[in-house]
């Protein structure tokens, strides 16, 4: 019988030792299972940022090729003697275009000022006026802006 009792105590201890193994390798697979799903949310953010920065540089392509299409039709003005050459309207930074752009380079030439504002402040451009600004600086910061000058 004392031996049966030694044998019973072995097994408990053994079982015992299983069952500590058991929870420390349930703790292990919680703990890694925790990382991955932190992974996965980094992961789930990186796509989101680069999702976003990819849209900007969509946009910056866009105003960059808008401005040399601009930059081109300033040249050909010069060359054609004030003909009705076209220009295009760039993006603002949200990706809108504006209501009221002229659409000739001699249009924008004779542009009222109501309307060279709205479009400095549409462009977010406003913040660079000083109080001492002329009418030509701001319309020429406009020209400057567009790719027209």
């Amino acid at each position: 019988m004392e031996e049966d009792v030694k044998s019973l105590v072995s097994r408990v201890a053994k079982l015992e030792d299983s069952m500590r193994m058991l929870v420390l390798l349930t703790e292990k697979q919680k703990k890694e299972l925790d990382r991955l799903r932190s992974q996965n949310d980094d992961d789930e953010k990186t796509v989101q940022i680069v999702a976003e920065v990819q849209g900007q540089l969509d946009l910056i392509e866009e105003r960059s090729i808008r401005r040399t299409i601009n930059a081109k039709a300033h040249a050909k003005e010069s060359a054609a003697e004030g003909g009705e050459i076209s220009i295009v309207s760039l993006h603002d930074s949200e990706g809108m275009l504006p209501d009221d752009f002229p659409s000739t380079l001699k249009l924008f030439r004779v542009m009222e000022m109501l309307n060279v504002h709205d479009l400095l402040t549409f462009y977010e451009q406003d913040h660079l006026q000083k109080e001492d600004d002329t009418d030509e600086v701001l319309k020429d910061r406009l020209a400057r802006f567009l790719g027209l000058a």
